[in-house]
């Protein structure tokens, strides 16, 4: 408050040099509210001499009083372009060796702010060599690349032991489990571009160079890797609200593994539209709905385990439930139809009819 008063009392001189005496006030927001009402008065009313420049990064902490008093210039982070071309300038100016993909990864990791930018830029520079985006991402404490690839060839073998072993000598080394995640997360967003959009490289932000990407991607199906980064997405959320972080990380990745190995078996064609008349389509009709069982998504197995196939005969199925619940049945039929659909032949729609177990036994 004292520091306040002084400032208003001087401002009140004129200036020796030039016209104006500019008044900067760098971080407002952490003035009392007692000084920022000390200033309000001068502020309001400021000779004709004086310019005040309140400078805040939380600018709902200033009084409205003020800001009502004031002109609004917002400042905008800088665009990844702008950032790369002024840290390239600077790269040839000083000589420092340093790759494009490397430059764009500063440029990412820097969020818009050009001073940690440069601050990125110049500890990379003391590696002496011709720096790359991985050993940025490093220099950030990020995950480097090959332990990222560590853990993607353990998923594309389904080795239990070596995907945790990876995920655990990651933690052991200081990542958080949330790193960790957010790493893969970005990979595998970057697979999905590799894979749709394959001109569009600039588009990468992953520490996994494009070369590496680009022969993961021609091995795993598309489908594959929407899933992964489904399942990614979702336990990104529920890890930040975990008690036990590492654990949930773990979970997290072994739930990537029988998704891989599912869509390999969902490539072959099932065995499900041969039918006969001897007998043998109640046995079809069980292995159907336990395929449709094991494709329907956690929340929903437990309640189709409550319906049992009767019959399946020329792509007519009849499923057979409880009384109680067959109004839940029949207000999910279509969803059950599509999920019938995707498991047998294409060509000819699923009519599905859905009655009571007592009705069936008839």
């Amino acid at each position: 408050v004292d520091d306040a008063r002084e400032l208003t009392q001087r401002v009140n001189l004129t200036p020796v040099l030039g016209r104006y005496r500019i008044v900067i006030v760098d971080e407002c927001h952490q003035l009392t509210t007692q000084a920022q009402n000390a200033l309000l008065k001068c502020i309001e009313e400021p000779p004709k001499h004086v310019v005040f420049i309140l400078c805040t990064t939380e600018a709902h902490k200033v009084l409205p009083t003020i800001a009502s008093r004031c002109q609004r210039f917002e400042f905008r982070a800088l665009s990844v372009k702008t950032i790369v071309k002024h840290l390239r300038w600077i790269a040839d100016m000083e000589a420092i060796e340093i790759q494009d993909e490397a430059l764009m990864a500063i440029s990412r990791l820097c969020e818009g702010g050009l001073r940690d930018a440069l601050q990125l830029l110049a500890q990379a520079r003391l590696l002496g060599e011709d720096v790359t985006a991985s050993q940025v991402i490093e220099l950030a404490s990020g995950v480097a690349e090959a332990d990222i690839l560590a853990i993607l060839q353990a998923i594309a073998a389904s080795d239990t032991f070596q995907l945790l072993q990876s995920a655990r000598n990651l933690m052991d080394a200081g990542k958080p489990p949330k790193l960790i995640l957010s790493s893969l997360l970005q990979t595998y967003r970057d697979l999905l571009i590799i894979q749709s959009a394959p001109n569009q490289r600039h588009l990468l932000t992953s520490s996994v160079n494009s070369a590496q990407l680009q022969a993961i991607a021609q091995r795993w199906s598309h489908e594959t890797i929407q899933a992964g980064l489904a399942q990614l997405h979702t336990s990104e959320g529920q890890l930040r609200f975990s008690p036990n972080a590492q654990v949930w990380l773990e979970v997290c990745l072994l739930n990537l593994l029988p998704r891989l190995t599912s869509k390999r078996k969902a490539s072959s064609p099932p065995d499900l539209t041969v039918h006969q008349n001897n007998g043998s389509s109640q046995m079809t009709a069980k292995k159907l709905w336990q395929r449709v069982i094991d494709h329907a998504p956690d929340n929903a197995k437990r309640f189709l385990s409550r319906a049992r196939m009767q019959s399946f005969k020329d792509n007519h199925a009849v499923l057979a439930v409880e009384e109680q619940y067959l109004e839940q049945f029949e207000a999910n039929a279509a969803k059950i139809t599509r999920m019938m659909q995707k498991l047998v032949d294409g060509n000819k729609p699923v009519k599905l009819e859905i009655c009571t177990t007592a009705t069936a036994a008839l």
